[in-house]
């Protein structure tokens, strides 16, 4: 099964960013736009995991020992890739790379990459040009840390919750 940990958004927040795709939308010729029940912010991917590394992955996900924190959402920027861009607005807060290390080193023995850039992805694959997107940044708290399953049902790429790590 395919896994990645992530940071799991309210309605109000999703909704929010959601917005924000629309306004993408209109500047961009082409693109495949976050849906709304995939909004997230992956802290670590960790690819195809069987049914016993799941297990241990939760079991280290457990030791997480960190309060409930602000997170500020806003800011657009994009990675640039030749089929087409990410376009995605940034997180920050110093709490989260504290969080995201602490993550990192429970979960470093399945070969998950360090290099971590905070975002919210809104596109993949698109093609925009000028960008005048009407976005008021905003804060989310911070409240548990997910293990999101990454499968495609009916041709639709789903993100489902298969465990929660309530946060301090």
């Amino acid at each position: 099964m395919r896994v990645f940990t992530a940071i799991d958004f309210s309605k109000p927040a999703k909704d929010k960013i959601l917005f924000a795709i629309e306004e993408l939308k209109k500047s961009c010729s082409k693109g495949r736009f976050t849906s709304y029940d995939n909004l997230h912010l992956t802290l670590a991917f960790l690819g195809e995991k069987n049914d016993s590394e799941i297990e241990d992955i939760i079991r280290r996900l457990n030791k997480i020992d960190f309060e409930r924190f602000s997170l500020n959402i806003g800011g657009l920027g994009k990675f640039t890739r030749d089929s087409g861009d990410i376009y995605w607005i940034g997180a920050k807060s110093p709490e989260l790379i504290k969080l995201r290390e602490q993550v990192y080193c429970l979960l470093k023995d399945y070969g998950i990459d360090n290099r971590f850039t905070p975002h919210i992805t809104l596109a993949r694959e698109a093609t925009c040009s000028e960008l005048n997107l009407k976005f008021s940044d905003f804060k989310e708290t911070v409240s548990a840390v997910t293990l999101m399953k990454s499968e495609r049902i009916n041709g639709k790429l789903t993100y489902t919750p298969i465990f929660i790590k309530p946060l301090n």
